[in-house]
C-alpha cells in the first residue's frame, strides 16, 4: 500500500543521508584505538599537502581534493567511534 511504500522510501533516504554514519550503529563494531585516529589524521595531512602542491585547476588537484574529503570523513568516523568507546 501507499503508506508502506512511502515508509520504505523514507527509510532508504535516511540510510543514504546518514551514509557512512551507519557504521557507528552496528552492534558488532570494532574498537578504535587512538593510534588508528593518529594514522587517519596523518593520512589527511598528507592528502592536504599533496592537494596544495598540485598544479591549480588540474586533474591531479581534483583527485587530491577528493582524497582530502574522503580522508576527512574517515577521520571524523574514527573520532566518533573513539569518543563512543
Amino acid at each position: 500500500d501507499r503508506y508502506t511504500s512511502e515508509r520504505a522510501a523514507s527509510d532508504v533516504y535516511k540510510r543514504q543521508a546518514l551514509g557512512s554514519a551507519n557504521l557507528f550503529f552496528r552492534e558488532n563494531s570494532m574498537s578504535i584505538s587512538i593510534e588508528e585516529l593518529r594514522k587517519a589524521v596523518q593520512s589527511l595531512k598528507i592528502a592536504i599537502d599533496l592537494y596544495e602542491e598540485a598544479p591549480k585547476n588540474s586533474d591531479s588537484q581534483t583527485a587530491f581534493r577528493d582524497a582530502c574529503i574522503r580522508r576527512f570523513e574517515h577521520s571524523i568516523e574514527i573520532s566518533w567511534k573513539s569518543a563512543m568507546k
